[in-house]
């Protein structure tokens, strides 16, 4: 193990590295270490559980194109992205030096972009960057000479909590309160797990339910405001007023939501 956390495997010799964990980048890079063309940092499920979670932090995979890109994971298309570096150097890499400066590098030799403005402490100071269960990298600052209470996060790729596309799972969205994400499911769904709400929210009754009378005059529908819906929609219906699509969505015991664009 070497001072600065990289994990080294030699061969009998001493001399040649076999394996090291600089090379295999899971949800955090450590001063002095790369994110090269090709590698993926994955955002873990909580952060007291390190599984794979919902997001990913990578190059476009098939192009090398050096634009270092935040995806929900299992995304690949562009209007899946989040948030990107919009650099487009094949070659790129993304590197964290021991002065707390994050940046990319084109084929590890000429700059390319700085993400932090750099000037932090250089004393006694430990730098890394970390890819959270929220769908954020941050770089955290950790004064050696007080080890005794966490430094403070010096620089974020966002300061939206709720930017992370998918954070809340399948009919769940995000508020922000007191810097801090919170899941709500959309009215008529209750969570699928409390203790992990990425994984989204189910409706509070099932379709065979639905078409049972006394249930179906139960069921109301609801105004989500401010919100941004992905048109896919699994059956179109003309209707020509916003009530007439609430009823349609109310005896279709399929429909779980309706998106009512003035005609349709």
């Amino acid at each position: 193990m070497q001072d600065y956390g990289n994990f080294v495997l030699y061969d009998s010799t001493g001399t040649r590295v076999l394996w090291q964990t600089f090379e295999h980048p899971t949800n955090t890079l450590l001063a002095g270490q790369s994110l090269k063309p090709g590698q993926t940092l994955f955002s873990s499920v909580l952060e007291t559980d390190q599984s794979i979670g919902v997001f990913r932090l990578d190059r476009l995979d098939m192009q090398f194109d050096g634009n270092l890109v935040l995806y929900q994971n299992g995304g690949t298309a562009t209007d899946q992205a989040y948030w990107d570096t919009k650099t487009f150097t094949s070659g790129a890499t993304l590197n964290l030096d021991y002065n707390g400066n994050l940046y990319l590098l084109h084929k590890s030799t000429s700059f390319t972009k700085n993400l932090t403005q750099g000037g932090y402490p250089t004393k006694d100071a430990l730098y890394l960057m970390k890819f959270e269960a929220g769908g954020i990298f941050r770089l955290h600052y950790q004064d050696l000479s007080n080890t005794s209470k966490n430094g403070p996060i010096t620089w974020a790729s966002s300061s939206n909590m709720c930017i992370g596309k998918g954070l809340c799972g399948n009919n769940g969205y995000c508020v922000a309160r007191n810097h801090n994400a919170r899941c709500r499911c959309i009215p008529g769904f209750e969570f699928v797990n409390r203790k992990r709400r990425s994984s989204g929210s189910r409706r509070t009754y099932t379709a065979e339910s639905c078409r049972i009378l006394d249930v179906q005059t139960a069921i109301q529908m609801t105004n989500l405001n401010n919100s941004q819906w992905e048109d896919t929609p699994y059956n179109i219906t003309e209707a020509p007023t916003q009530e007439e699509c609430s009823s349609a969505c109310l005896h279709d015991c399929n429909c779980m939501a309706a998106l009512y664009t003035g005609q349709e």
